[in-house]
């Protein structure tokens, strides 16, 4: 995930206004009709191997897949499944983590027709092996999300912002906060949960429970910044608008 920025609290109005700029619509996305069959491993016809399982995550659709890594090298997946990824929406990846052992890589991506980044838990593709009984398994999470329907969205009063986020993070503070950790751009969520719409909005961690100066629990948030015609507030923030 991109990097939090560390932001004192009398400072969060002026770093909203700041962010003011281009208009910034919000998307429908296209969820993938889900059936019984759909969220279950099986072969099916893409750009992998025949001997490659996929399924739909019965939550989300998000598509996932699996190989052994005897039919397939792990850079040669990888390359597959990036492909593959430009097919479910159009993005850019912007960063790569990966681990120093070269069995996990994470793409970070943004929208590149609005320049801007993709936060939350999804927005990414994950490579990964994985042990499969005896055998090493290749296995791939594609969180992206098919965006449709563009709805004109209009930017909200930045004390309006700083506001409803302060309230909202004063129902978990233990204590008063001084420091927030934030960050800006659309929000996509895990394939844990179904999304059906995309918006610009601003994740804000936390410390919700601490014990003297050690954080026990930190608590994330997200708010949006724009507001479409017949959309409620928290229509595309999924768990982080609870």
């Amino acid at each position: 995930m991109s990097d939090w920025l560390p932001l004192k609290v009398k400072d969060l109005e002026g770093w909203l206004s700041s962010l003011r700029g281009n208009k910034l619509p919000t998307f429908r996305v296209q969820v993938p009709r889900l059936t019984r069959e759909s969220g279950e491993w099986s072969s099916r016809r893409s750009e992998l191997p025949p001997q490659a399982l996929e399924r739909r995550h019965p939550e989300s659709g998000i598509r996932e897949m699996r190989l052994s890594e005897n039919v397939l090298g792990f850079s040669s997946f990888q390359s597959l499944v990036l492909q593959i990824a430009q097919s479910e929406d159009e993005r850019k990846i912007t960063r790569v983590e990966q681990d120093p052992s070269g069995t996990y890589v994470e793409f970070e991506t943004e929208l590149p027709d609005l320049g801007v980044e993709v936060i939350g838990p999804g927005g990414r593709v994950i490579v990964k092996t994985a042990q499969d009984g005896e055998v090493r398994a290749l296995e791939a999470d594609i969180v992206i999300r098919r965006r449709t329907q563009k709805v004109e969205s209009e930017w909200r009063d930045p004390g309006d912002i700083a506001r409803s986020i302060l309230q909202r993070c004063g129902e978990f503070a233990a204590r008063p906060i001084e420091t927030l950790f934030v960050q800006f751009g659309y929000l996509e969520l895990s394939k844990y949960e179904r999304q059906d719409w995309m918006r610009s909005a601003v994740m804000v961690s936390f410390p919700a429970l601490v014990d003297g100066d050690h954080v026990k629990w930190t608590a994330t948030i997200a708010e949006p910044v724009t507001m479409a015609k017949n959309l409620s507030p928290v229509q595309g923030l999924g768990s982080f608008a609870e």
